[in-house]
């Protein structure tokens, strides 16, 4: 088959100023679902895959514009546990991801990718990052994890975003590379390189 899912959840409140819902679900990806993504979207798949063997069991809710998903994705021997608020009328969000031994390379099979066990996080205040008001903070810890030949394993990384001000903290400590650092820029919301 190509894909397999289970919900049941409750929805209440729709004619009233708050709607909320909440729904379990439970999918899993089938033998057929590779070849159909590779035929549907072939230049996206000649980077991104779609793994046989992918499952998610979680739940999703929301109420008014406030979102929250937890759910836990599994393919082969690794999984990651994914949680993530979102609102769409103030626009801060808030997602942490939980991995252990994830088989990355079975979503990018081309990139030189290794199992990822780690916690990678990120949140703000806004959609924007580079508002004033977005105050963003991102964060990651690399348990075990390899990039074709290098080895970033104890990585640890925390970045503050206020506006266009970037701060980063870096430090590392594997059998390839020991170190620490500091890093401020100022981003420019013109990404494209062209001046």
């Amino acid at each position: 088959g190509i894909l397999t899912f289970n919900g049941n959840g409750q929805l209440d409140g729709i004619t009233g100023k708050t709607a909320s819902a909440k729904m379990n679900f439970a999918l899993r990806t089938g033998a057929a679902l590779p070849s159909l993504f590779r035929n549907i979207l072939p230049d996206v798949a000649k980077t991104v895959s779609i793994p046989a063997t992918l499952g998610m069991k979680g739940n999703l809710s929301f109420r008014g514009t406030d979102y929250q998903l937890n759910t836990k994705l599994a393919t082969g021997r690794g999984n990651a546990q994914v949680k993530a608020r979102v609102n769409l009328q103030t626009e801060a969000f808030d997602v942490r991801v939980d991995a252990r031994q994830l088989a990355l390379q079975q979503f990018f099979p081309n990139m030189g990718l290794s199992a990822f066990s780690g916690m990678l996080s990120a949140r703000s205040r806004s959609f924007d990052v580079l508002s004033p008001r977005a105050g963003l903070t991102m964060d990651a810890h690399v348990h075990s994890f390899n990039y074709a030949s290098y080895d970033l394993s104890g990585l640890v990384l925390t970045v503050r975003q206020q506006g266009s001000t970037s701060n980063a903290q870096f430090s590392i400590d594997n059998a390839l590379l020991t170190g620490k650092g500091t890093l401020q820029a100022t981003l420019d919301r013109d990404i494209s390189g062209d001046r």
